[in-house]
């Protein structure tokens, strides 16, 4: 029982990990939009560049919380599971 409880502790902070980082992307990424609404771009190309690290930040952020809602539905279903084998072992000796 020891081990599932270490591998949960170990996903939980892997998960919280994924979700924290998009999230202070996310709320940095609001604040430089707030802050330097009105400031034109020097150039085109700099608006183009401008926009594909913003279509490339915005996959990654996506990226990250799938990842993350799938570790934790992993992390649950194997703890349910193991949890389920244990409980039955443990009613039948009693």
């Amino acid at each position: 029982m020891e081990s599932v409880v270490e591998g949960s502790t170990f996903f939980t902070l892997i998960s919280l990990g994924n979700c924290l980082t998009p999230s202070f992307y996310i709320g940095y990424h609001i604040f430089l939009v707030t802050k330097y609404s009105g400031c034109p771009y020097k150039d085109e190309t700099m608006e183009k560049a401008a926009k594909k690290i913003l279509i490339v930040s915005v996959v990654w952020t996506v990226a990250r919380l799938v990842k993350t809602i799938y570790y934790i539905t992993n992390m649950l279903q194997y703890i349910y599971t193991h949890f389920l084998v244990y409980w039955h072992k443990w009613i039948y000796l009693y």
